[in-house]
């Protein structure tokens, strides 16, 4: 009747309608993502509307987006993932079968890692054995997920060096897809040595992916935990003697400065970001101070900012 009444004023093409579907699945995820509850959509009625129906814009252009980057594994992820995947979460998956190295970058609460898994599953026999490096309370978290949403099977390598490495050489020939460690497993307890026991093990171990969670804590190229994720990423090789696959997961790459992002960017494409120096230069804006008075005074290059 609406239709009909707008047709008749010649008025249908300036007015769009949504369905309380459409309302009702937004609320959904919303609520999912804490969104809802206590807080404000929008002024009123109307711009929530607007803003539901720029979000179906936006659904379509990320279809079109999955169409150019078919998904192999389709068949292979409609068989073995129990979760049925939102738009946005197949094109991040569609992304990620394309290309071999990517982040995931989204926001708490969106399903970082269900696209991960998703990945994973899609990529099929591509795949067999996958390293995830996450902190130890998401290590819990995780193996959940991978019950929940996969067939898969998850191998957690319990906290401790030894009790560790142990682990590890006992369960290494096991069925199993997923081997989550704890990244303080993966450094050196002392001394100059930066790799331990376990990390060295792991490197002469094939993998086929690498994934890494809350990659915001690599931001310090100096430190031994970053020096060693590089490591798994830069040196390790796949069943085809080629560098693994590798997911970064964060959703804050960037909190500080420029400078946070180097490490994300480097562990992703070594050829495109190679030198630090040269990424510094680039984005940092520096002055050259003068300290002291008298002939010889030393000056120094200081960061004042960022452009």
């Amino acid at each position: 009747m609406l239709r009909s009444l707008l047709s008749a004023y010649e008025i249908e093409e300036n007015v769009w309608t949504i369905s309380y579907n459409d309302v009702v699945i937004l609320r959904h995820r919303l609520d999912l993502m804490g969104l809802v509850e206590g807080r404000t959509i929008g002024e009123d009625a109307f711009s929530f509307i607007t803003w539901i129906h720029s979000q179906r814009v936006r659904n379509e252009e990320i279809k079109k987006g999955i169409n150019n980057q078919h998904i192999e594994g389709t068949l292979v992820l409609a068989q073995q993932l129990k979760t049925t995947l939102y738009t946005d979460q197949m094109a991040a998956v569609a992304f990620a079968v394309n290309n071999r190295r990517v982040g995931i970058f989204d926001e708490m609460g969106v399903g970082k890692s269900l696209e991960m898994l998703a990945s994973v599953v899609a990529l099929g026999a591509k795949v067999r054995r996958t390293l995830i490096v996450c902190p130890y309370t998401v290590q819990i978290g995780l193996v959940k997920e991978i019950s929940k949403h996969t067939h898969l099977k998850a191998l957690p390598v319990p906290n401790g060096r030894k009790r560790a490495l142990k682990f590890i050489k006992q369960h290494e020939h096991d069925a199993w897809d997923f081997m989550l460690v704890h990244p303080e497993n993966l450094v050196a307890s002392g001394g100059k040595a930066w790799s331990s026991e376990i990390m060295k093990y792991l490197m002469g171990m094939q993998w086929d992916m690498i994934c890494v969670d809350e990659f915001h804590m690599y931001k310090n190229m100096d430190a031994k935990r970053t020096k060693c994720i590089l490591a798994l990423l830069n040196e390790t090789r796949d069943r085809e003697g080629k560098y693994p696959r590798a997911i970064v997961m964060t959703g804050t790459p960037v909190s500080e400065s420029p400078m946070n992002a180097y490490v994300v960017l480097h562990a992703l494409s070594r050829e495109r970001v190679p030198h630090y120096t040269k990424f510094a230069s680039h984005f940092e804006v520096r002055q050259d101070i003068t300290y002291g008075k008298h002939a010889g005074a030393r000056t120094h290059s200081k960061v004042t900012g960022y452009k």
